[in-house]
């Protein structure tokens, strides 16, 4: 294997490592999660398959938009799993 390969290869496991995961508030915009946090809170059964939520401070990468209190982009306080209504009998 050459030198610049192993690079590449280390390079790819590096950005692996450091994998952010985007999680979706409802009323709110779309965070992203470091991947160490662990499994973020989702799911559509009765219990989660993750209970990791964005955190006061974390920032928003998607849908900020005017109308939200967090338009600036940064939570304000901590969020919270919870089952959601979906409107889907």
């Amino acid at each position: 294997m050459r030198l610049g390969t192993v690079i590449t290869l280390a390079s790819a496991a590096v950005g692996l490592a450091s994998a952010e995961v985007w999680v979706p508030v409802q009323n709110d915009a779309v965070y992203s999660l470091p991947d160490g946090r662990g499994q973020p809170c989702s799911g559509t059964g009765a219990m989660p398959l993750g209970l990791e939520c964005p955190r006061k401070g974390d920032m928003a990468v998607s849908d900020c938009h005017s109308g939200l209190e967090t338009f600036d982009d940064v939570t304000r306080g901590y969020t919270f799993f919870a089952k959601i209504k979906t409107g889907v009998p």
